[in-house]
């Protein structure tokens, strides 16, 4: 009897030198800040567009991308085309571009309505709802604030993103 006592001793004061007890409780990961990551984004498109590097905003690009006019667009080229149409409009000479608003599905309504100037996105249910459909639960509106001669022009761009593998991507653009 003191030999199998002996040995359950031995063995359980090996195993516990060697590490042989219980694993160590899992990590937590890190939870992603998505408003972090939109915002990131929005300043790379930024960054990029007003460079006119269209190829580098195509890389952030997840399909289908929803053009101004609400179409699915699910090719660079074509997206490429429309940034091309469309960025140079936006941003006429000495005219500034800057992520003003990080904002959530659930609080796009309200934000809205509070704005000097209300996105067409936000102007009638069916198109909040079609709008908000593209976001995704989960996504973000990343709002752009143009600057003109100075002067904050209160009409926004809304950059539509949801996240990817731990990464923003962009899916749209509503001007």
């Amino acid at each position: 009897m003191v030999n199998h006592f002996s040995f359950a001793i031995v063995a359980l004061s090996l195993g516990i030198s060697l590490g042989l007890g219980y694993p160590p409780p899992p990590k937590e990961s890190p939870k992603p800040e998505f408003d972090k990551l939109a915002k990131a984004l929005g300043n790379s498109f930024v960054a990029n567009a007003v460079k006119k590097d269209y190829d580098a905003i195509v890389k952030s690009v997840d399909f289908p991308y929803w053009s101004v006019d609400g179409k699915a667009l699910d090719k660079p080229d074509a997206v490429k085309r429309e940034l091309g149409e469309i960025l140079p409009a936006l941003l006429a000479d000495g005219m500034k571009v800057a992520v003003k608003e990080v904002v959530t599905p659930e609080k796009f309504a309200t934000w809205a309505e509070k704005l000097p100037v209300r996105p067409e996105a936000s102007k009638t249910d069916a198109a909040r709802n079609a709008f908000l459909e593209r976001v995704g639960p989960g996504g973000r509106i990343v709002a752009l604030q143009f600057e003109i001669d100075g002067k904050k022009d209160d009409d926004l761009c809304l950059l539509i993103v949801r996240f990817k593998d731990g990464k923003a991507v962009l899916v749209g653009l509503q001007d």
